[in-house]
């Protein structure tokens, strides 16, 4: 696995605002790894900062690290990012295995939400902002 140190730039922020509230505030996102399934080869694992609290996903206190990322939209891909913010699908590793293979099937994953990735953390805020108020 990569090793990687949290003291570096993250590459880029991921918000789910307005689509999953425990993804709201705008995380760090840096990269660990590519992986592919039988559908495509462009996901990204991540490493977030600040994790995601994993009792609501029944992991009683081990946080959620590491999502993996994939674009939206056709003709989009996260290698390189070529439009800022970029639409992506947000899943969980629910099988420890993933984290040092190559490839995934569908059970060893969970989507959890529809997010967006920014370029710059204040761009990110800004939106989530924009999006939670939104829904007041």
């Amino acid at each position: 696995m990569v090793t990687l140190s949290m003291d570096e730039k993250p590459m880029f922020y991921l918000t789910a605002a307005g689509e999953y509230k425990l993804l709201s505030k705008p995380r760090g996102c840096w990269f660990v790894r590519r992986l592919r399934d039988i559908n495509r080869d462009d996901y990204m694992l991540v490493r977030i900062d600040p994790p995601l609290i994993g009792q609501s996903f029944g992991l009683g206190g081990n946080d959620v690290t590491m999502l993996l990322l994939s674009t939206r939209h056709q003709g989009y891909t996260l290698y390189p990012v070529a439009k800022w913010p970029t639409y992506v699908y947000v899943a969980r590793i629910a099988d420890p295995k993933v984290f040092e293979a190559d490839s995934f099937t569908r059970d060893q994953v969970q989507l959890v939400a529809w997010g967006m990735i920014f370029d710059d953390l204040e761009k990110a805020g800004a939106r989530a902002h924009e999006l939670e108020a939104e829904l007041i």
